[in-house]
């Protein structure tokens, strides 16, 4: 007696080789609804199971067998379907939002200069000060979730002088510092999906980096209706690491920030190799959706003016202290390398620093 795995295999690979062959998967397609055509499709792209009489259906024609799609056909389903969701739009100029983790950056940047250094009588008070230090606004809820993950991983710690407070950084924010930008985004996200229990947001993360091309693209945001609610898009975007397109009332578009992008492929992003822009003023301008660890050496050394539009930061007020965790030398060739045009004023102001 044929063993029943033996057979089973072979029948599967049957069944792909004929659904693989002529364009049979273009004709199987064809005949199947709407309906059970965008199951398929959730099914590949974002692993969302299939009602019953989708799956039903999709038996039929031997597209799901044992509750998987074979992988010959997933993969030659995949970018037929990924075409069919995604479209390419120029490139969209609009403010960025800076995410949770830049903020924690920033945060931590604040307490590792004492930002905190006058001590108050309250711990809430203390947050005002580091929050003002930051440019960021004491109410805000990131700033609280900031200091959660700083003091969770013991980069920060309370001190108390008799009844006054301050934060103070540890060898473990140091440590923090030296990491690359990917392993700490990747412990940040972890962190917080962990304690909010936010798991399928992400599921989402993970299948837009799998569609998404280039940072022209954009996927239909309905494609996940039935994985993701609402309220947990929403989340995902507050925390920076997607962002909507609505071209006309009727559509809307989803994609990964750079952040994201980075998180979801482990692809360093474009933008983020160039990016900065200085003035003759010596003025340094950083996007919000910049590489947030270089946001950090940035405001190491210099006096972050403004947190509006843009980071901006004086490299007239170069703090050299900011040597205890990065050199100059990498501060300055990070400059060099990631501005898009370098001021020639600015350029033997450079020079001078390193003779």
């Amino acid at each position: 007696m044929s063993d029943p795995g033996i057979t089973k295999t072979i029948m599967i690979e049957r069944i792909a080789a004929n659904l693989l062959h002529r364009n049979g998967i273009q004709r199987v397609l064809g005949r199947l609804d709407e309906a059970c055509v965008t199951a398929l499709r959730q099914f590949i792209l974002i692993g969302a199971n299939p009602q019953e009489k989708h799956v039903d259906r999709l038996l039929q024609f031997g597209l799901v067998i044992d509750g998987q799609v074979p992988d010959d056909l997933a993969k030659v389903c995949r970018p037929l379907f990924v075409k069919q969701v995604l479209r390419q739009f120029p490139a969209i100029s609009e403010p960025c939002m800076p995410s949770t983790f830049l903020k924690t950056v920033l945060i931590a940047v604040a307490i590792h200069k004492n930002a905190s250094a006058k001590t108050t009588y309250s711990k809430k008070n203390c947050l005002k000060n580091v929050a003002k230090s930051a440019l960021l606004p004491h109410d805000d809820c990131s700033v609280h979730c900031a200091l959660d993950y700083l003091e969770s991983e013991k980069m920060v710690t309370w001190l108390k002088y008799e009844n006054r407070y301050c934060l103070a950084a540890t060898p473990e924010l140091l440590a923090w510092f030296h990491n690359d930008t990917l392993k700490n985004l990747r412990y940040f996200y972890s962190w917080i999906i962990h304690k909010t229990e936010m798991q399928p947001a992400d599921k989402l993360v993970v299948s837009l980096g799998r569609m998404q091309e280039t940072s022209n693209s954009w996927i239909e945001k309905n494609v996940f209706s039935h994985m993701m609610r609402g309220l947990s898009m929403d989340w995902l975007y507050r925390l920076g690491l997607i962002k909507f397109w609505q071209p006309n009332q009727h559509e809307t578009y989803i994609q990964l920030t750079p952040e994201g992008w980075y998180l979801s492929t482990s692809k360093y992003p474009l933008v983020w190799e160039k990016g900065l822009k200085i003035s003759a003023d010596s003025e340094i301008f950083v996007p919000h959706n910049y590489d947030p660890m270089i946001v950090a050496l940035m405001n190491m050394f210099c006096k972050l003016t403004a947190n509006d539009y843009f980071l901006v930061f004086d490299l007239d007020e170069l703090h050299i202290r900011g040597s205890r965790i990065y050199s100059l030398t990498t501060f300055l060739e990070a400059i060099q390398t990631r501005c898009e045009e370098l001021p020639s004023v600015v350029q033997y102001q450079i020079e001078a620093m390193q003779n």
